[in-house]
């Protein structure tokens, strides 16, 4: 990866063809809509000053059906990189028909017998090496890593990068004319206080951040 002035990341994986530009990505948002958030929801600049030089990498249009745990292997590489002192890095990706299970879920009595019925009705079956709730993954499905540096010891905390989840989701949905508010949705999947949710959509917010 080029993390220097020249301002782009190239995909870690070989063979990406994917890379990240703060340019652009494609769809409009770029790292410059970071740098001007507080303009446009009215928030004093220091409080998003996390999102200055925040490189997105857009593969959402990708949906060969490659390995279900690319992603997450992609994610690795990418903390190492945010680690070793390249810029925090948003990560939004898509994947055609998979179901990933937590360490925690992959435990449960049965869990082999449902992977296994899975995988005859073309689901990609893996194991992921973090998280408990399993994650189905479909072309609807659209989800975001955000990769973030943990310089200090008060930044091991998640509880604020949960909050830095919301903050980025809901300054993107309001780029599409929409707005999002957070808390519980009685009924939904994964339900929890961080839960970001716009109309009749939600998001529950994960933050994967390198430590």
């Amino acid at each position: 990866m080029d993390n220097g002035t020249g301002g782009r990341a190239e995909q870690a994986a070989e063979g990406g063809g994917a890379s990240v530009n703060d340019a652009d990505n494609g769809n409009g948002m770029s790292a410059a809509l970071a740098g001007n958030a507080d303009v446009r929801a009215g928030g004093p600049a220091h409080d998003r000053a996390w999102m200055s030089g925040l490189l997105i990498l857009d593969r959402t249009d990708r949906l060969a059906a490659e390995d279900p745990l690319y992603a997450f292997a992609l994610d690795e590489l990418l903390c190492r990189a945010t680690g070793a002192g390249g810029p925090g890095i948003c990560h939004l990706w898509r994947h055609p028909r998979a179901f990933v299970i937590g360490l925690r879920d992959s435990r449960l009595p049965r869990a082999r017998e449902a992977a296994d019925r899975l995988a005859g009705l073309g689901y990609g079956v893996a194991v992921r090496n973090s998280g408990g709730a399993a994650v189905p993954l479909d072309p609807g499905v659209v989800n975001l890593s955000l990769i973030l540096p943990k310089d200090r010891a008060e930044d091991m905390a998640f509880h604020g990068d949960f909050e830095r989840m919301y903050d980025l989701i809901r300054l993107a949905v309001g780029q599409l004319g929409g707005e999002a508010s957070k808390g519980e949705v009685v009924g939904s999947y994964c339900p929890g206080t961080s839960t970001c949710r716009s109309g009749a959509a939600s998001s529950a917010a994960s933050p994967s951040a390198d430590r």
